[in-house]
């Protein structure tokens, strides 16, 4: 009995020494363990009007424990500061796994849910200032990690590349596309622009803590850039451009043929291994049935074959230097995104249009149902 207690001592002594209690219940894992602990009150703050479109997303980020105000008011247009992320990510991770959040608050107040968010792996890294404004690429890397994997499953089909302001290859880009295609983040407008350097707003903060916490509020993701099969002869698609072996090519000339027609940047091929897929379909169906032609978009011509000798690529393409071909298909879908790949049947109807990368298998097989005059 003695021994007992003396090990019981022992662990609660180590829980206060890092400052967060152990959990009241031995709740499982989960996002069921999200639920209203706080009753949130028409007016409660001030500065929260109930037409407003934020008011739904506070109420909940209040009534399940995750944000709070300060002297009857919330601040919605406030930025949320580096200490106010890791808390509410501390927050959701405690209660995700233990079934509530119990922290001891300490001086300066953040400090236990910074050393929290270190143990647990939702800092990757140390920060000189906790109290100043986190930007929108640091607010999406702390989110990301304070849930697993399994609570973030895929609901959006966002390829690589399609979020216009977001580089796949930079840091923790992919913390940022695993929340656009959990429905957790859907970007500023219908291009996915995601604004990676600004501040997040409290009132967008309690809108996205929400949809962390409760699966149902997630968002399903809808641009204009969706695949058609009905248009034939459009104007605004044709173009004509000189080729990189001299040549000139004209679309609307092409009748008769399947047309693939790939969008691509430096920075998209550079990531993707589109070149290697691109260049074996190349030598196997750009015939007198199939032509290929590869649309650089915005990139000068010396930046642009200093490129492709560099991969050894010797691909037929058109430095669209001042985006004029890509601006008229975004024109038609609404929305510039590379890498994009457009594939016309013989007959000029579109017969496959898609964001990102695919592999060989399925780049073929596409170029053949296009042979066969079907639509995929």
């Amino acid at each position: 009995m003695k021994l007992r207690y003396h090990i019981t001592s022992i662990l609660l002594a180590v829980a206060m020494a890092f400052n967060v209690l152990p959990p009241t219940s031995s709740a499982a894992e989960g996002t069921g363990n999200f639920r209203r602990v706080n009753t949130y009150q028409s007016g409660m703050f001030t500065d929260v009007p109930s037409e407003a479109w934020y008011a739904s997303g506070v109420r909940s980020a209040y009534e399940l424990g995750l944000m709070k105000g300060s002297d009857g008011a919330f601040s919605p247009n406030g930025p949320v500061k580096l200490s106010e992320a890791i808390t509410m990510a501390a927050r959701l991770h405690s209660i995700y796994y233990n079934g509530s959040e119990n922290f001891q608050q300490t001086s300066p107040w953040y400090s236990v849910y910074v050393d929290y968010a270190k143990r647990v792996g939702i800092l990757t890294q140390d920060y000189l200032d906790y109290n100043v404004a986190t930007t929108r690429i640091q607010f999406a890397t702390i989110f990301a990690h304070a849930l697993p994997a399994s609570a973030l499953q895929s609901i959006n089909n966002i390829a690589d590349g399609a979020i216009p302001d977001v580089n796949v290859s930079t840091a923790n880009a992919q913390e940022v596309y695993s929340l656009y295609r959990a429905g957790v983040l859907t970007g500023s407008d219908d291009k996915l622009t995601f604004h990676p350097s600004s501040s997040v707003l409290r009132s967008e903060a309690a809108a996205i803590a929400t949809r962390m916490a409760l699966p149902e509020q997630r968002v399903t993701i809808k641009t204009n850039i969706q695949p058609t099969h009905t248009w034939q002869g459009d104007p605004s698609l044709d173009f004509t451009a000189q080729l990189s072996t001299g040549e000139s090519f004209t679309l609307s000339k092409q009748a008769g043929k399947v047309v693939v027609v790939n969008f691509w940047a430096t920075f998209t091929w550079g990531v993707t291994g589109e070149p290697s897929v691109f260049s074996r379909l190349y030598s196997e169906y750009d015939t007198d049935e199939v032509k290929m032609v590869f649309i650089n978009c915005g990139e000068d011509p010396k930046t642009v074959q200093s490129f492709l000798d560099g991969v050894g690529c010797t691909l037929p393409v058109i430095c669209d230097t001042n985006d004029t071909i890509s601006s008229a298909y975004a024109s038609t879908y609404g929305a510039t995104l590379i890498p994009r790949t457009v594939i016309f049947g013989k007959d000029g109807t579109i017969s496959a249009d898609y964001l990102g990368l695919r592999n060989y298998q399925t780049v073929k097989s596409l170029i053949d149902s296009a042979l066969e005059g079907r639509t995929d």
